[in-house]
């Protein structure tokens, strides 16, 4: 990212103080890895010392914490400046910061309808709302004050959507679907499609089941790019105010979230499932049918669902485990080579006492020096 500024511009920029030469020219943002000379690079934490990126970096200049222990810089070579640092309170809000000030917002599209919309009749829209090109707002449907839709964005007949709230491009609001204020839907997502819900006949077909429930978002919820929340099968699938979700999140039919719960990227929670508010869960896991997750729940990367949790807890694996007895037991299957070979030196070694009619154990010299039973068999006990 193009930062053009002196070390001190950027440092006014930030409120922040500056350590070293103030007056050097920087001309990009870059990670410690890639920083030249010329470039700022960000450092987070307050203990850097050990960090190899840090010790290797060729970056000039540095954003760091206050509290933040850098080492001394290596001895610059013939005609060089030494390091430059931008001190801030939090370096990562600073980060923030900065990145907007060098890329701001992309400006909202002017208030208005463009002309290749649809609306149906009895559409009502806030003040300031705007319809981008080949979007389409069903009959009876309600946009709030300074809402937009995207290009290709579709609300289905009499949802609601509250003040201030963004459809990305193709995105869906299924029809009757409520959103609150601040609502963000990014690109394709699909929100109140049918549940999955089928029952089979007696000849072994799929029946659907009717699903005329709805989907409720609440306020400043965000839902990343290609998700689906299904809608209910008669109530409501809920989310709560602040709820966020990365992409590719899936939904079922009569989830309930409560507030300010975050999922990373494909999480599946299945139907009529319910979570406490700030439950966090981290990418491709599952929750299964119709379970309790507690307040304040942390679910592991890559971990399978199978019962309920109890509030405040933190679990991971397949099945999930509180994530204590998890470390243990990997801890204990990397050593089950170790633990195997220990056992064969002990019944090998000279007057070790066997069982009864139990043959030596096979392989244990490995290759053709593998014990052998006295009938010529593998060795193995019967």
């Amino acid at each position: 990212m193009r930062l053009d500024r002196t070390v001190a511009e950027v440092a006014a920029l930030l409120g922040a103080r500056v350590e070293g030469p103030a007056d050097r020219l920087l001309a990009e943002l870059q990670s410690l890895e890639r920083a030249g000379p010329g470039d700022l690079a960000p450092v987070f934490g307050t203990r850097a010392a050990a960090g190899t990126a840090l010790a290797g970096s060729r970056a000039g200049a540095l954003l760091a914490a206050e509290r933040a222990e850098l080492p001394e810089p290596a001895s610059p070579q013939a005609g060089q400046a030494p390091r430059s640092v931008i001190r801030v309170q939090d370096a990562d809000l600073a980060l923030d910061a900065l990145v907007l000030a060098l890329v701001p917002d992309e400006e909202p599209p002017p208030p208005g309808v463009h002309a290749s919309a649809v609306l149906g009749p009895g559409v009502v829209l806030g003040p300031g709302a705007s319809i981008g090109a080949h979007a389409v707002v069903g009959r009876g449907a309600r946009l709030g004050a300074r809402t937009r839709l995207m290009p290709g964005a579709c609300v289905g007949e009499h949802a609601v959507l509250g003040d201030d709230c963004v459809l990305h491009p193709h995105v869906v609001i299924g029809s009757r679907c409520r959103l609150g204020d601040r609502v963000t839907v990014h690109a394709g997502s699909v929100i109140g499609k049918d549940g999955f819900g089928f029952r089979q006949d007696r000849q072994g077909r799929h029946a659907r089941i009717p699903q005329r429930g709805i989907v409720v978002l609440g306020d400043d919820v965000e839902v990343g790019a290609l998700c689906t929340i299904d809608r209910a099968r008669f109530t409501e699938t809920r989310l709560g105010a602040g709820c966020k979700l990365d992409n590719h999140v899936h939904l079922a039919h009569n989830v309930e979230l409560g507030e300010h719960c975050a999922f990373a990227a494909q999480v599946g929670v299945a139907g009529s499932t319910v979570l406490g508010a700030r439950v966090l869960i981290g990418g491709h896991s599952g929750v299964g049918n119709g379970l309790r997750i507690g307040e304040r729940a942390n679910i592991g990367g890559f971990t399978g669902v199978m019962e309920d949790i109890a509030p405040g807890s933190f679990v991971v694996g397949f099945p999930a485990v509180p994530h204590r007895t998890w470390a243990r037991d990997v801890l204990q299957v990397r050593r089950l080579a170790e633990l195997v070979a220990r056992v064969r030196a002990l019944e090998l070694a000279p007057g070790a006492a066997r069982p009864v009619g139990a043959a030596a154990v096979p392989g244990a010299a490995g290759g053709a020096d593998a014990a052998r039973a006295p009938d010529g068999g593998s060795g193995h006990a019967p």
